[in-house]
């Protein structure tokens, strides 16, 4: 996958999120019409998502921004975690 692995992982859980609240969007806006249809508004957001992440993906402003960005977090020193306090046994 390379160095832009993290690049490519954030553009993949963004396509799932954004299908997934597009599923629910449109399930919440169906349901006051009739019973949704669950596989067809699955499929319809799932593509939809896709070809936006797509989309997303292959602007080249958009891309440099996640790239940007990226760069900046290699750059945190992140605290190490705290070890627990232990009391002493009796």
């Amino acid at each position: 996958m390379g160095p832009n692995k993290y690049i490519h992982l954030t553009f993949a859980v963004g396509i799932l999120l954004a299908a997934f609240l597009l599923f629910k969007t449109g399930d919440w806006v169906w349901s006051y019409f009739a019973k949704p249809n669950e596989p067809l508004l699955q499929a319809v957001g799932l593509v939809v998502a896709v070809v936006a992440g797509l989309v997303a993906y292959r602007n080249e402003r958009i891309y440099t921004v996640a790239v940007d960005v990226t760069r900046e977090l290699e750059k945190v020193a992140w605290p190490p975690a705290k070890k627990p306090i232990t009391r002493p046994s009796s």
